[in-house]
């Protein structure tokens, strides 16, 4: 059992990889700002199906898929990805959010904080505090964050089921239960 949980981690890493090399794609083909944020999304897809307890190790493996593919500071990556997974756990604990509408808010929210935060940071490292224009941030990180609620939405079920990440969604809970809710 401990081979599958441990391949099936590092099946997540990779389907991060690849979804974060997907959304690149996307921008880079004309998306911009539109782009959804895949990897985020893949997280807070997953984040409903698994124990409490994997919730860290889950967002440091999907920091660490994106700062492997990404220019943006390495430690900016890991707060933010922590950040939306602590969103995401303090959620959980409200709403149920495996169903799709309460799962498409979560990640559009979870993308407007992380996409302003990247780009609070981008602001720091060029221009100092004093360049911060938190107006504009929020502003600019609003088109990720309704794309990525959009496709969130939409493919929500398609990401929780890929192939290899099943032993994560079957693991015993906290609670003593089997915690895959589909």
């Amino acid at each position: 059992m401990r081979a599958s949980i441990a391949l099936a981690w590092l099946l997540f890493a990779v389907w991060s990889v690849w979804l974060l090399s997907l959304q690149g794609l996307v921008a880079r083909a004309g998306a911009g700002a539109w782009t959804p944020d895949l990897g985020l999304i893949l997280l807070l897809s997953l984040q409903a199906r698994l124990r409490p307890e994997d919730l860290v190790p889950a967002a440091l493996l999907a920091a660490f898929a994106r700062a492997s593919i990404s220019i943006e500071p390495p430690a900016a990556i890991c707060a933010g990805t922590l950040a939306a997974a602590g969103l995401a756990r303090g959620t959980r604990s409200i709403l149920h959010v495996a169903s799709r509408l309460p799962s498409a808010l979560l990640a559009g929210l979870a993308a407007l904080v992380f996409t302003a935060w990247l780009r609070l940071v981008g602001q720091v490292r060029l221009g100092g505090p004093e360049a911060v224009d938190a107006l504009a941030i929020g502003a600019a990180a609003l088109p990720t964050a309704c794309a990525s609620a959009a496709v969130a939405w939409l493919a929500d079920p398609l990401l929780a089921g890929l192939p290899g990440l099943t032993p994560l969604r079957k693991r015993r809970s906290w609670l003593g239960a089997v915690s895959d809710p589909s």
